[in-house]
């Protein structure tokens, strides 16, 4: 059943006057009264404690339909299923960059900010770095200007599965929004600015993919999924063999390592060496147990074997992967195996148009050579459960991501700005340094079946006469 996001009747009104503005608190006048204005002493603390690591202090806040005594849904959910995930988004599911020092944002809001010294800043939008629920309204498109207003979609389940969600928005302390930047007069103090066509909700779904029964061996590539998706993988430069090349000779190759437990892959050898790389591209229409040759056709049921993962012609497929705006990686079998030994890992995202079989590999460069670089938005790291990104150094420099200090077993997530079929993983070790690991895990995350617009339900009204005192170095706000 396909997933559905339907938007309620419901809206969240912030009243940016100084108090509470609800239907309980000030049934009158109706443009106060229509308000949801409520206290930030009760911010779930999903949200609050986001706030609180950044430091930023509430001034005002409001709830979807809050009326002073309840609430209301924002939207509702159908089809929904206990894995399934929803993200605040920009149009067609794509990521907000994340909110992470030395990061630019390119999403507009449409909305200025008025600072307490009467200074006017448009605001960009970010998403949070470790939940997808909680978009930054950013006086500035740097990750190191401040908040001046922040959304949670706080999902609602019932038995464990998605079916509706509430909204919150704060205001930051020392911010109003501009509603007259231009320096006019606005007569009526209950109007309101939202973000229509800048703010929507997607729903996301998640494949994680099992190396077990990998192909042993030096191997020219290896398949998991099925033909509704699937994972490719090669090494970086990957032999041309239907040009002559010979698979372990010629080229990096991918393996397989048991190791006692869950099946991890490396390249040129059991691991993944100093300034090597493995290349992951998500297909559809894969026959991951597909047998060129005479005996063209399927083995139902079976792994690839080591003699059909070094034919290029069994790198079979029909397309590529849509909309996937994500993914994560486990990084395992570090070495040497001290628990204080840290790795730097780079990844590099694309979006390619290689053919299949032995159109696929067609020249001795880097397999990438030629594909379109995506910008990597935001990265997250989990360690044993627990979200340990800000512990570590995360650049986003040009369009690609270093994560250095990463440990065995660390889970890497990243999402992109724009859809992509295909991450480059690399060893971004110096040349000669003894670190490896392994590639232990991979999953992908894509924009499921529905794209909602929740923009234009989330109002900021404007505090009218208070503001000109407030404000006084600028225009009303």
């Amino acid at each position: 059943m396909a997933i559905t996001i339907t938007p309620t009747g419901a809206f969240v009104v912030l009243d940016e006057t100084d108090g509470l503005q609800n239907e309980a608190a000030t049934p009158s006048p109706a443009g106060d009264a229509d308000d949801n204005d409520i206290s930030s002493g009760s911010l779930p603390t999903a949200f609050s404690g986001r706030l609180s690591f950044y430091t930023l202090a509430v001034d005002e806040a409001a709830l979807s339909g809050y009326n002073g005594t309840t609430s209301s849904n924002i939207i509702t959910v159908t089809g929904a299923t206990a894995s399934s995930d929803f993200a605040l988004t920009g149009e067609d599911g794509v990521a907000f960059t994340a909110y992470v020092s030395g990061a630019t944002s390119t999403f507009n809001s449409g909305l200025s900010a008025v600072a307490d010294d009467g200074t006017i800043t448009e605001i960009f939008l970010f998403t949070d770095p470790t939940n997808n629920n909680i978009v930054y309204g950013v006086a500035g498109d740097s990750g190191d200007d401040p908040i001046a207003f922040a959304i949670y979609l706080e999902e609602v389940k019932t038995s464990g599965i998605t079916t509706g969600a509430k909204m919150w928005t704060v205001i930051a302390d020392g911010y109003t929004i501009a509603h007259d930047v231009d320096g006019s007069t606005v007569a009526d103090h209950d109007d309101f600015l939202d973000l229509t066509d800048k703010l929507f909700v997607s729903a996301i779904g998640e494949n994680n993919f099992s190396f077990a029964n990998a192909p042993s061996g030096q191997n020219l590539f290896m398949m998991f999924g099925d033909t509704s998706l699937a994972i490719l993988i090669t090494g970086e430069d990957p032999a041309n063999q239907s040009a002559g090349q010979h698979v372990s000779n010629d080229g990096d190759t991918v393996s397989s390592s048991q190791g006692g437990g869950p099946t991890t892959l490396g390249t040129e050898g059991q691991h993944i060496k100093a300034q090597k790389a493995l290349v992951v591209t998500f297909v559809t229409g894969a026959n991951a147990d597909y047998i060129a040759g005479p005996n063209a056709g399927n083995n139902p049921g079976q792994p690839l074997s080591p003699t059909e993962a070094n034919v290029e012609a069994n790198i079979a497929f029909s397309g590529y992967a849509q909309d996937v705006l994500g993914a994560g990686l486990t990084i395992s079998q570090m070495n040497p195996g001290s628990s204080n030994t840290t790795a730097t890992v780079e990844l590099e995202a694309y979006l390619t148009a290689d053919g299949t079989g032995t159109n696929y590999i067609n020249n001795n460069d880097p397999l990438v050579t030629g594909d379109t670089q995506i910008n990597i938005a935001s990265v997250q790291v989990i360690r044993g459960g627990i979200d340990v990104t800000n512990t570590l150094t995360i650049t986003l420099t040009g369009l690609g991501a270093t994560i250095t200090g990463v440990k065995d077993n660390d889970v890497i997530q990243y999402t992109t700005d724009s859809a992509h079929n295909r991450v480059l993983i690399r060893n971004d070790q110096p040349s000669g340094s003894n670190v490896s690991f392994d590639l232990g895990g991979f999953k992908i995350t894509q924009v499921a079946s529905d794209v909602e617009e929740i923009g234009s339900k989330v109002r900021f009204e404007d505090d009218g006469p208070n503001a000109v005192a407030k404000n006084v170095a600028g225009p009303t706000a």
